[in-house]
């Protein structure tokens, strides 16, 4: 059987369950998508974002249009109960149907996810590589034992997970994003009918990965971060808004940049773009020069891993960063005059009433900045999920199907852990109120201003 007589599809999973269409593109499906067509394979997408038909009725729609051998999805564990409806409603329809799964949600827990949902094959870590030799094994009928990156049961029923596949060491040689078949043209009309939401807005990644072990994060596309080189990068997306105008670029890396120097290359390559963009940088990069130019080069908003304002619970969660630090970034962003996105996370291991106090008075006093409260969720993968295992706070047969949470892993009472949940909630959902209580209106560019 040649590629050119193989019918995929991939699936990309309802990401807002209340239909309103306001969901963050998934480019690492793009990504796979993109490769698998780089190699001749005939791949068909469903979003399940872009249908207003129940899930199962959209699937099994598509599964009866044509004759697939292959059906693949993906997403972070959050998104469990989605997953499992996917996978269980190509199984009904055809048991024989190969189904893959990739993304986070297998990679941080492989076999207890592979048990729980049972695809036929699970890719952990990066799919590119991997899903073009497990579609070249099939077609020769070879064995996949030999595949790095892969788990599915043997002739035994056994569960069998095969060596560790090594990170791309060369993301340049990665397609770029399949973003049309993934639906980047629908997404954008979505957005449009949506109340406040008047910019098209181009995800983007310009990095893999992260060089940081921050105790409640997961790096699904392993340890080593590299770097997309720019000139090339910034030739695609010319190319890219040459077909259809988009106002706005969003960086969706887990880390935009670790220095000075790729950040103030990019500045020079998007003023040629002319659009405007936001980006997530750690505080100990910034200084006032960095801001300056991003501004002047268009960056509206620049996102901050603040999490906590206690130095203890900074410790704790190895952010390697100080309070002096992040109160530096901060008023520099905000004497600029850029947005600032950041988030205040309750629930470290180290967190106790004291440093729950520490970091809300700090809240408090600093408003102007408009940083959010959360609880940490415990996400699979992480160094806190592991330790709550370890210490039985955690059934991951129980938790995982959950799409994760919060579980107190603190040193505080369970009535102390209840008052400050209760106590920040309150404050987000005043804070979210008083955020979407403001009016806005385009300029002659699309451009959202508030009034």
């Amino acid at each position: 059987m040649n590629n050119n007589a193989m019918e995929i599809l991939l699936i990309i999973p309802q990401f807002n369950t209340e239909g309103s269409g306001d969901y963050i593109l998934p480019l690492g499906i793009a990504c796979v998508s993109a490769a698998l067509k780089q190699s001749g394979y005939n791949v068909n997408i469903l979003n399940l974002n872009h249908t207003k038909e129940d899930v199962v009725t959209t699937i099994q729609k598509e599964i009866c249009a044509r004759e697939y051998q292959m059906v693949a999805t993906g997403a972070t564990s959050i998104f469990f109960p989605m997953i499992k409806m996917i996978i269980d409603t190509v199984k009904s329809y055809d048991k024989n149907l190969v189904t893959v799964l990739g993304g986070g949600i297998i990679t941080a827990a492989p076999m207890e996810i592979f048990s729980l949902l049972e695809p036929t094959f699970g890719i952990i870590g990066e799919g590119e590589q991997t899903i073009i030799e497990l579609l070249t094994a099939l077609k020769k009928r070879k064995k996949a034992a030999q595949i790095p990156g892969l788990i599915f049961k043997g002739e035994d029923e056994s569960i069998i997970q095969t060596e560790p596949r090594q990170s791309i060491r060369d993301i340049n040689k990665i397609p770029f994003p399949d973003y049309e078949g993934v639906g980047l043209y629908e997404h954008w009309g979505l957005q449009l009918q949506l109340q406040n939401k008047c910019r098209l807005i181009l995800p983007l990644i310009t990095s893999r990965s992260c060089p940081f072990d921050c105790t409640f994060c997961y790096h699904p596309l392993g340890r080593g971060y590299r770097q997309f080189e720019l000139k090339g990068l910034f030739t695609k997306i010319e190319y890219l808004k040459t077909k259809k105008k988009f106002h706005h670029i969003s960086i969706i890396d887990e880390l935009f940049a670790t220095n000075k120097k790729k950040v103030l290359e990019f500045c020079q390559e998007v003023r040629q773009i002319g659009v405007t963009w936001e980006a997530q940088l750690r505080v100990n990069v910034v200084d006032e020069e960095i801001v300056c130019a991003m501004r002047e080069a268009g960056c509206r908003t620049i996102g901050y891993g603040i999490e906590s304002m206690s130095q203890t619970v900074l410790d704790s969660m190895h952010k390697e960063t100080s309070i002096i630090a992040v109160e530096k970034a901060l008023k520099i962003t905000y004497d600029q005059n850029v947005e600032i996105q950041g988030n205040l996370i309750f629930g470290d291991e180290a967190e106790t009433m004291d440093t729950f106090m520490e970091s809300l008075s700090w809240w408090m006093e600093n408003r102007h900045y408009q940083i959010f409260l959360s609880a940490i969720r415990i996400y699979p993968g992480s160094v806190i999920y592991s330790r709550a295992v370890d210490c039985g706070l955690i059934d991951p047969m129980t938790f995982l199907p959950q799409g994760g949470g919060v579980v107190n892993i603190t040193r505080m009472s369970p009535d102390e852990f209840t008052f400050m949940h209760l106590v920040t909630r309150e404050i987000s959902d005043s804070f979210l109120w008083l955020c979407s209580s403001y009016e806005f209106h385009t300029d002659a560019e699309g451009v959202v201003n508030s009034g």
